[in-house]
């Protein structure tokens, strides 16, 4: 019964114990660490919306010669890449042969239709067919002659010449080909027309106009980037693709070659002295974005409205102000008013704690 005794009064002050080591933990168990974030300056500068788009070096002014007749290919001389001048020979159709033929098949009509005359006449004369008969046979003797004119005019080789200034760009006969009526013989094109031409999606179709910037890269020219401008805008758009076809000038002369590929970035719309953070201090709640700045080393949310976004950088139309410093990592999880620290910056404890060694140093 004694020892019934001694061991309930054992339990009960060990739960007692217990109690009083529950009670007095949480005051002993140390504080949780504020988060490390990463911080930079809000700052003022130009921001602008691009467009990434791909292009070609075409030539707007063009010719594609063809042959005016049949005929053999005579003094074909030039090549790819010649320059030629307005009204230069380029090559001859040769018309010798079939003109012969066809002077002489004309000179048998004419010869045919001046003894139909003579046979009306008699027979006019002896009035066996009336007086309107040999008006008739006349019209026919005329019709003949005009006809042998133009056989003796047409009779010389084609002569097939350049229509303007421009570069050979494809010859497609050589001398001895017999060409069809209206076959491609040459190509040539105007260098000073040379332009970039550019697909530009139907989203996007209504906000450009001519003189719009353009950044330029050219496949030929690593690492150069060329200026340009929006010289023309077609019309309509490609029913297919649903694309608007736009050619791009650039504004100093460059070398340039048809069928060159292009790295476009055209400029859809420009803001000047704007407030400018990285993108990753854009944080997304149920209100819209918000970015959060150190302010007595605590994490203050800020909502903000947004603007242009390119690069990895967003302007800031209203919600902060630049030289804020705004947290840009560790934000993920952060709520209003929750402390931060900051690598590189003191928090208040350790300014007390090295405040604190100081003094002691000097006692």
């Amino acid at each position: 019964m004694k020892n019934i005794i001694v061991f309930i009064a054992f339990l009960v002050v060990t739960v007692w114990l217990t109690g009083c080591k529950k009670d007095n933990g949480p005051a002993n168990s140390p504080q949780k660490p504020a988060p490390v974030v990463r911080v930079v300056q809000a700052t003022k500068g130009t921001i602008s919306k691009k467009l990434e788009l791909t292009g070609s070096v075409i030539a707007t002014c063009t010719a594609k010669i063809g042959s005016p007749a049949e005929g053999p290919v005579m003094n074909c001389e030039i090549r790819e890449g010649d320059a030629v001048q307005k009204g230069q020979i380029l090559l001859k159709i040769g018309r010798r042969k079939a003109a012969d033929a066809l002077v002489e098949a004309t000179k048998e009509s004419l010869s045919r239709e001046k003894e139909e005359l003579r046979r009306v006449e008699q027979l006019v004369k002896g009035g066996a067919i009336p007086a309107e008969e040999l008006d008739i046979a006349r019209l026919r003797v005329s019709r003949a002659n005009a006809e042998l004119s133009k056989a003796l005019e047409s009779a010389g080789d084609y002569e097939i010449t350049a229509p303007w200034d421009g570069l050979v760009r494809k010859v497609y006969v050589t001398d001895g080909y017999f060409v069809a009526p209206r076959e491609t013989l040459i190509e040539i094109y105007d260098p000073c027309s040379l332009v970039i031409s550019a697909a530009l999606p139907e989203k996007y179709a209504a906000r450009i106009q001519t003189g719009t910037k353009v950044d330029v890269k050219l496949d030929a020219w690593p690492g150069d980037t060329f200026t340009g401008h929006i010289e023309r805008i077609y019309p309509y758009l490609d029913q297919r693709l649903r694309t608007r076809t736009v050619e791009i000038a650039l504004e100093k002369p460059v070398d340039l070659a048809p069928g060159m590929f292009a790295r476009l970035e055209v400029m859809l719309e420009t803001a000047s002295d704007t407030v400018i953070v990285p993108a990753e201090a854009i944080v997304s709640t149920l209100k819209g974005n918000a970015v959060f700045i150190v302010k007595n080393e605590k994490a203050v949310r800020h909502s903000v409205e947004t603007g242009i976004e390119s690069d990895n950088r967003i302007e800031i139309i209203s919600g902060i102000q630049p030289g804020d410093m705004v947290i840009v990592a560790g934000n993920d999880k952060l709520k209003d008013g929750d402390a931060v620290r900051v690598p590189g910056q003191n928090t208040s404890e350790q300014k007390g704690k090295q405040k604190a060694g100081t003094g002691g140093g000097k006692q």
